[in-house]
């Protein structure tokens, strides 16, 4: 197995309620990682988007439900064990317009079970607002700035239109040893980066909630 300095950094910057963002988690980021190219990678999430704050207000591009479903998502990731997050953030991805009732089962199908009532109460309190600036700020450092969600980078270098091919971009970054025979494998690019609109942050229109 690689050691943590050999794995491929992958991060998606990405915003909880895109259909975009929800299909790559779910058909191609997720199931990447939980392959033999998973073995190859380091992944961080980032929820938070095409997020503006104006005048001490978050306005998030698909409404206060996203805002709150960035910050449940954000304090998964605090609070649960990395792999144990990405499960859980991507079983509520695959029915985030329902999110709250998938709290629960989704932290039983994650194995982190214990740790719902903990999760649910950092989003709820300062701890999650606290988490959901840090997550604007590493958004915000992006050098380039994205463009759009979901923003894919690999070892810090924007995929931009090319996320798709995510498997063929990990592969050909690792280089500390063997590459499992799934790294040879013909992949068609995923159908989330063929002809689907990018999500924009201009020409959009954002909701507000509070932040206190």
């Amino acid at each position: 197995m690689a050691s943590q300095d050999d794995l491929v950094h992958v991060s998606l910057y990405y915003e909880s309620l895109c259909p975009f963002c929800r299909a790559f988690i779910n058909d191609t980021l997720f199931p990447l990682h939980q392959g033999p190219v998973g073995k190859l990678m380091d992944v961080e999430l980032v929820p938070y988007g095409n997020v503006i704050e104006v005048q001490g207000k978050w306005m998030c591009q698909h409404g206060p439900e996203e805002c709150q479903l960035n910050t449940l998502e954000a304090c998964a990731l605090e609070e649960a064990e990395p792999e144990d997050a990405f499960a859980f953030v991507a079983c509520i991805e695959r029915n985030a317009l329902a999110f709250e009732k998938e709290i629960q089962p989704c932290a039983a199908d994650a194995g982190i079970d214990k740790l719902a009532d903990s999760i649910q109460k950092c989003a709820e309190g300062a701890k999650g607002k606290k988490l959901f600036q840090k997550m604007g700020k590493k958004t915000q450092a992006l050098r380039p700035p994205h463009q759009y969600v979901p923003w894919v980078t690999v070892n810090d270098v924007p995929l931009e239109g090319d996320y798709g091919n995510l498997k063929t971009f990990v592969c050909a970054a690792y280089t500390a040893g063997p590459k499992p025979r799934a790294c040879f494998e013909t992949q068609e690019s995923d159908s989330v980066s063929k002809g689907s609109p990018a999500v924009l942050m201009r020409g959009t229109t954002f909701s507000k909630i509070d932040v206190q």
